[in-house]
């Protein structure tokens, strides 16, 4: 039994939003999501191929040593809401392996932050600003504490 990278089961779900599967919400909504999701999810694959200088279940030749052990869940927070990644896992490196893209989505999108600032300088509260994201998106981007905090 073959195990199917993450991006290649993101491309699925793809297809079904156009077959027109029964989604959730908008079809469009959904795409933009999925199609966000799936080129991160390709870049994280991507940088791990650079890392070890070998394709997903490629033997042979290497230039560095380690092995690919799975994948690790994560979350990406952007404007529209919380972006669900899997992280690769590399085990038996030289070196701890630490990749560079997932530490940018860590920090969020430069949007969410001017939005929330905007937001609190024209007055609304840490609470509603808090209870807008709930409202709109049906989940907590950010605390009350984290919307008053410094970026």
């Amino acid at each position: 039994m073959e195990r199917i990278p993450p991006s290649r089961k993101m491309r699925q779900e793809v297809e079904e939003v156009f077959t027109g599967c029964e989604t959730e919400g908008h079809p469009l909504d959904k795409f933009v999501s999925l199609g966000a999701r799936y080129m991160l999810q390709v870049a994280l694959e991507q940088e791990v191929e650079d890392y070890l200088g070998r394709a997903h279940y490629r033997r042979g030749s290497r230039q560095k040593n380690g092995w690919r052990n799975g994948y690790e869940p994560g979350k990406v927070k952007t404007a529209d809401g919380i972006l669900e990644i899997d992280l690769p896992q590399l085990r038996a490196t030289e070196e701890p392996y630490h990749s560079r893209l997932a530490r940018l989505f860590r920090e969020g999108s430069d949007i969410l932050g001017k939005m929330v600032t905007e937001m609190y300088v024209r007055g609304l509260s840490t609470r509603d600003v808090e209870n807008m994201f709930i409202q709109t998106l049906g989940q907590r981007l950010l605390s009350r504490s984290g919307v008053s905090s410094p970026s």
